[in-house]
């Protein structure tokens, strides 16, 4: 954020991330209207791309103007994950390793 107020152009970027939009911020949401406003007055090259994997992407369609929006939908996939209690496992590692 701080190169985007310093540097209002942003000239030296083609590609700026905005990783994890779902957690908005009063200074994510800010980035944003500073990079909207880079992309619609200073830098029309400038690509923005917002990523979540949980984003609701209707409010971020109709807050950029619709000849400006492109969407990507990767559907995603599920693991199996493994609950555990820490202090379980290590008392069984204490046990084994004082086994050995």
């Amino acid at each position: 954020m701080r190169e985007c107020l310093e540097e209002g152009r942003l000239e030296s970027y083609s590609t700026v991330i905005l990783d994890e939009a779902h957690e908005r911020t009063v200074s994510s949401d800010l980035l944003t209207s500073l990079l909207k406003q880079a992309i619609l007055h200073d830098n029309k090259d400038l690509k923005l791309v917002i990523m979540s994997a949980t984003l609701e992407v209707s409010p971020f369609l109709s807050f950029f103007p619709p000849e400006l929006v492109q969407t990507v939908s990767v559907p995603g996939r599920t693991f199996p994950i493994q609950v555990s209690n820490q202090n379980y496992l290590i008392k069984y590692h204490l046990i084994k390793k004082s086994l050995k």
